[in-house]
């Protein structure tokens, strides 16, 4: 008798039991980003809610996620090496099998998570468009937008106010730095929690352009291709290109990029560039200003022939201070730089070109006792001495040279140079 009642109590909680294991479950989904070991939502799991640089110390593991639930609000962003380097993807939503993927199964060390309040999600169910945040995580005023604003002086957001954006699917938005949609610009397709990430900043929109829509699409992009035969990249900048010939995802920056994979454009993923008149842009093809480079001073529609090679990219180094000064301590003011002197071992930290010869690069913006690696154009050689007014111990460079420590005149000890380009 006992043993019915038993048997009676275990049926009537089974279906509370079972409840509460599925609400269990889906709460662990409701907060953060959860890896899987297996495809589908299966096997080993953890849920992380901030970055992870090394997936090796956690109790999930390294090289193990198959599969990916990311709450609601949530972006992350998973790495094949650990410290946020290797190859990368960005997810906004859940992924039931990592194979095919831009990182692959098996692959992930490790992750940034980027999760916002649930009180600030936008429903896009009657109408698709963008919403401007005047603070970072989509906090302070908020504003939405459906069209094109030439000003937002007159607006709720305001101008120079918008921090972060939120985007309908299947939307974009064109950001720019200046009133009736000049100046700097970022073109953003997703998400953003900070724009201080993108190429215009925090602080600096003025006006922008809405699209959403397959139609409205095709028709920015017919309306591209016609604009690109006359564009030219804006003065102490460039303009990187996911595509050849100056098409598809594009970012255009003004300064140095130390990782690609935090921006719009993405990591290993650049395939033209257009450089904007007195620059040079300095390609890597890891993060950091690491590995192979290549030096791009003029605009390409296709960088597989050029040393750094297509979808490549993973840092850029942009010097424009060359041609912008007509001092001669910096060069001749628009020639072909023949000389790039880095203040770091294998074309890293901070750099300079020269298309002349200098008295004393104490006078320079590279500086005295700097050098550490020095990049010669073909054709051209430098001369470097350890004293100004070409003194002291020297050395010849003919080629690149990645570190000056067996040389005669050593690293950290350069302060004057000749630059002799007769050998073109």
């Amino acid at each position: 008798m006992r043993l019915d009642r038993i048997r009676t109590l275990i049926l009537c909680l089974s279906p509370l039991l079972t409840a509460g294991l599925t609400l269990s479950a889906e709460a662990e989904h409701d907060r953060g980003v959860t890896l899987y070991a297996d495809g589908g939502y299966r096997g080993n799991s953890e849920t992380f809610t901030d970055d992870v640089n090394n997936l090796g110390r956690t109790a999930f593991g390294n090289d193990r996620a198959s599969s990916v639930r990311v709450a609601r609000g949530c972006t992350a962003i998973l790495y094949g090496d650990v410290n946020f380097r290797g190859r990368s993807m960005r997810l906004t939503q859940d992924a039931y099998s990592l194979a095919g993927s831009a990182v692959g199964n098996d692959s992930v060390s490790s992750i940034e998570v980027h999760c916002v309040r649930d009180s600030y999600d936008v429903d896009w169910s009657d109408r698709r468009g963008v919403a401007i945040y005047s603070d970072a995580d989509f906090g302070g005023r908020r504003e939405i937008f459906y069209r094109d604003d030439n000003d937002l002086r007159n607006n709720r957001i305001g101008n120079d106010a918008a921090s972060s954006v939120r985007i309908a699917p299947g939307c974009e938005v064109t950001l720019y730095s200046d009133k009736n949609y000049l100046g700097r610009y970022a073109v953003l397709t997703y998400d953003t929690e900070s724009l201080g990430r993108t190429s215009i900043g925090n602080d600096s929109v003025s006006s922008l352009r809405v699209e959403c829509g397959r139609r409205d699409r095709n028709r920015r992009d017919r309306r591209d291709r016609r604009d690109r035969r006359d564009d030219r990249t804006a003065p102490n900048s460039a303009t990187l290109y996911s595509d050849n010939n100056y098409d598809g995802r594009r970012e255009t920056f003004y300064r140095d990029v130390p990782n690609l994979a935090r921006t719009e454009i993405g990591n290993d993923t650049t395939s033209s560039i257009r450089v904007g008149r007195g620059c040079r842009a300095i390609l890597f093809d890891d993060s950091d200003y690491r590995g192979r480079s290549g030096v791009i001073d003029g605009d390409t529609p296709n960088l597989q022939s050029t040393a750094i090679g297509n979808d490549r990219a993973s840092s850029m180094r942009l010097d424009c201070g060359r041609y912008q000064n007509d001092d001669p301590r910096y060069g001749n003011g628009g020639g072909r730089g023949s000389v790039t002197l880095f203040a770091g071992e294998g074309f890293g930290g901070r750099s300079e070109s020269f298309d002349r010869s200098i008295r004393d690069l104490g006078d320079s913006r590279i500086g005295n006792d700097t050098v550490r690696s020095v990049q010669v154009a073909p054709g051209c050689q430098v001369k470097l001495y350890r004293d100004s007014d070409f003194r002291g111990r020297s050395t010849v460079v003919i080629n690149d040279t990645a570190n000056l420590q067996f040389t005669p005149v050593g690293n950290n000890q350069a302060s004057s140079m000749e630059v002799d380009c007769r050998r073109r």
